[in-house]
């Protein structure tokens, strides 16, 4: 088994390199950090109108407060694999990286960015322009500030509350289909062996979802590695595999058809699925899609639609 477990996280290992730059802008960056920080520079008067968002997470919900104040969205924006606005960003013509220079060159009056891109955010405010830094990205309240913090930035705060009442009202929605069923036990797997532990948003997410994330109970914070061995004694009743064919061709194909999981029981019970990357990434108000989508995978029962 030990042998079995090493030929399939060898043939993953080059793929773990790139598994961290998907994952990067929800995991790594993880800092404890509430909400969005904003840059020392003392607001001016009045609304800023030339925004520009270089972050995933920021295009999707600037898109949703103030898309006619956006003077550009990340390129990020425009991706079905990661993006759940690319029908929404097509309206904004530019779209724009983490380069200072394209960034000045668009003349903006605020900068959303994320914090690992430290460098530029330094160049930029030692430039005179106004920033706010995303980082944190650790449970469902974290979202919920990061919109409120946002819509105050872009002065916006009556729209960024009602995006908020509508994720609760999601949010809350599922809660009510799976109060009373039992807790089923949730492992979250990539390519490279990464699973997702306390402290994350993915974390609050399956517990959102009616699941009991296994990584959690294993003691994992974060995101960590779990060999085969590992998830081979977890018996976890559901996995969910993180998967892109961009990123890890042959992935999927690779983890169902090994030998060695056939004894799991979430194999056993063909109880392994996945969630459209965008889903699985995302940390805006969209994570009240992941919820319910996730939910249905753990509580198919509770959502069944009811024939006529």
């Amino acid at each position: 088994m030990r042998r079995q477990a090493r030929t399939l996280l060898t043939g993953l290992a080059a793929a773990g390199a790139l598994a961290l730059i998907l994952w990067l802008p929800v995991s790594f960056l993880a800092s404890g950090e509430p909400q969005a920080r904003p840059s020392p520079q003392a607001f001016e008067k009045g609304k800023p109108r030339r925004i520009v968002s270089v972050n995933i997470t920021s295009d999707e919900i600037l898109l949703a407060l103030i898309p006619e104040r956006l003077a550009a969205v990340s390129v990020l924006a425009s991706d079905p694999g990661v993006s759940n606005v690319v029908r929404e960003a097509a309206a904004v013509p530019v779209k724009v990286r983490a380069d200072p220079e394209r960034i000045l060159a668009l003349e903006p009056d605020l900068v959303v960015i994320g914090g690992q891109s430290i460098h530029v955010v330094r160049q930029l405010e030692e430039l005179g322009v106004r920033v706010v830094k995303i980082q944190g990205f650790e449970s469902l309240a974290w979202v919920e500030g990061l919109i409120r913090t946002l819509g105050d930035e872009v002065g916006e705060r009556p729209r960024a509350e009602r995006l908020i009442a509508a994720m609760r009202g999601r949010l809350d929605a599922v809660r009510d289909r799976i109060i009373g069923r039992s807790r089923a036990r949730v492992l979250t797997y990539s390519f490279g062996g990464r699973t997702v532990g306390r402290g994350t948003l993915f974390d609050d997410v399956i517990h959102a979802a009616g699941g009991e994330n296994v990584g959690a109970t294993r003691g994992i914070s974060g995101w960590k590695s779990l060999s085969l061995e590992q998830l081979l004694v977890a018996d976890p009743d559901i996995i969910v595999l993180h998967t892109s064919q961009r990123w890890a061709p042959g992935f999927h194909a690779e983890f169902l058809s090994h030998p060695a999981l056939r004894t799991v029981r979430a194999f056993r019970e063909n109880r392994v699925h996945q969630l459209p990357g965008r889903l699985m990434i995302t940390t805006s108000h969209h994570i009240a899609e992941t919820v319910e989508a996730l939910a249905a995978v753990i509580h198919p029962g509770a959502f069944r639609r009811v024939s006529r």
